[in-house]
C-alpha cells in the first residue's frame, strides 16, 4: 500500500512541476533597446521600435544548458489571446555558435544562440533574448494598448519555467 501512495505522489509531481524546476529559467525580463535596454514595465509606441524578451537562467545551471535547447517564448494580448510564439534554439555553449537547427513548425532552419552574460548589469545570469516588433505592427495599427504578457518555456515541458512577465504598452 505504501508503494502504491508514493508511486502516486511521485507521478502526481511530475505533472505539476517542471523538470529541472528552479534550476533553469528564473525570470523574464521585458526591455528595449530604445530605451535604454534597462529593464521596464511600460513602453510607448511612439519611443520604441520592439520590446525584448530575456529569459534568464542562473550561472550556476551553466553546464545543464551545454547541450541543444529549445525556448518557447509565448506572448498574449492584453486580452489573453495568444499574441506570438518565438521558438529559440540556445545553448551555454559557445563552441555551438553557428550552427542552424529544424524547429517544429518553422520551415527554415532556425540560427542557435548562445546564451549571453548578464552580469555585466549587475545580474548572475545567462540571458536569451526574443525580440517582440511593435513599430508597424498590428499593435500599432490596431491600437492594441494596455497589459501584455509573457511566459517561457522550456524543452517542450507543458509549465512555464518562471513566472510571466507584465508589461504595458500604450501611445
Amino acid at each position: 500500500m505504501k508503494r502504491i501512495i508514493l508511486g502516486c505522489v511521485i507521478a502526481l509531481a511530475s505533472f505539476t512541476a517542471p523538470l529541472f524546476a528552479g534550476e533553469k529559467c528564473v525570470a523574464l525580463m521585458a526591455s528595449s533597446p530604445q530605451a535604454g535596454g534597462n529593464e521596464a514595465s511600460t513602453f510607448s509606441v511612439t519611443q520604441i521600435l520592439d520590446i525584448e524578451l530575456t529569459a534568464m537562467f542562473p550561472k550556476s545551471a551553466a553546464n545543464k544548458l551545454i547541450g541543444l535547447h529549445v525556448a518557447e517564448i509565448r506572448i498574449y494580448t492584453p486580452k489573453h489571446s495568444l499574441y506570438q510564439s518565438i521558438s529559440l534554439p540556445f545553448s551555454a555553449d559557445a563552441k555551438r555558435k553557428g550552427e542552424k537547427h529544424r524547429l517544429q513548425n518553422y520551415p527554415e532552419l532556425v540560427p542557435l544562440r548562445v546564451l549571453r552574460d548578464l552580469s555585466g548589469s549587475g545580474k548572475p545570469y545567462l540571458g536569451l533574448t526574443a525580440s517582440l516588433p511593435v513599430a508597424g505592427t498590428p499593435i500599432l495599427m490596431n491600437s492594441m494598448y494596455g497589459t501584455w504578457s509573457a511566459e517561457a518555456f522550456l524543452d517542450g515541458e507543458p509549465f512555464a519555467c518562471s513566472p510571466s512577465v507584465k508589461f504595458a504598452i500604450n501611445q
